[in-house]
């Protein structure tokens, strides 16, 4: 499950060379709905804080979620509880964390049970939330599974991924000129051509490709994800 501050996926695993989407959100992303109060780590923070539920539109199609139904009610029916003190921002930072959680909580559940998964990994920002580890941890426990999780030395954008994949890239002959090089924020994850899947080679350890040099960080291998099944 990759979940950023954008539009979050389900992968179950790699399709030959792409990585297979069995699932995403429509519409909108987490990051338009958090918006509407702060950015995720404020709202995360005031979440902790909240002690009363209020419903919100739980919208969930097949293995695709929909956030766009929350963002109304935030917009709308939101601010008139807060208008006559019928709830606090905590409490609604509370309730759209955990509504918004248990909507990819329950995606995740059907994607395990479809591809007959035992095992969860998270990555992206959002999960290095604590609560989202706790749900997921729960579900996968009541199925006979593990969560892996990590904290957010990994699970944010840092420039060790972008280097490595370069690396990956390159030791397989792939290169992109400078003058024609870009970025695109709509590039999708299965539309990457993973060549370096076509055969296993040790890139790091390599020493015949002058793109191979042993890399650490602090001194130590790369990083593994944590089960966090107990």
């Amino acid at each position: 499950m990759h979940i950023p501050n954008g539009n979050p996926e389900l992968w179950d695993s790699w399709s030959g060379l792409r990585c297979m989407v069995v699932s995403c959100s429509l519409h909108l992303s987490q990051w338009h709905v958090y918006s509407v109060y702060s950015t995720c780590l404020p709202l995360f923070q005031l979440a902790k804080k909240g002690e009363k539920f209020i419903d919100l539109p739980y919208v969930v199609k097949g293995m695709d979620v929909s956030f766009s139904g929350i963002l109304s009610f935030i917009e709308a029916a939101a601010i008139e509880k807060l208008e006559n003190n019928e709830c606090t921002p905590a409490d609604l930072c509370y309730s759209l964390q955990e509504t918004l959680f248990a909507m990819l909580v329950e995606i995740t559940e059907r994607a395990m049970a479809h591809c007959d998964s035992k095992d969860v990994l998270i990555v992206g920002g959002v999960g290095c939330n604590e609560r989202l580890q706790e749900m997921m941890r729960i579900m996968c426990s009541e199925r006979g599974g593990r969560l892996f999780a990590t904290d957010d030395r990994y699970c944010i954008d840092n420039g060790a991924m972008i280097a490595y994949t370069g690396l990956l890239a390159y030791a397989h002959g792939v290169t992109t000129p400078l003058e024609d090089s870009t970025f695109t924020q709509r590039f999708r994850t299965d539309e990457v051509h993973a060549i370096w899947r076509e055969k296993e080679v040790p890139v790091l350890n390599n020493t015949d490709s002058d793109a191979a040099a042993e890399v650490s960080i602090d001194g130590t291998s790369g990083p593994t994800p944590i089960a966090v099944d107990s």
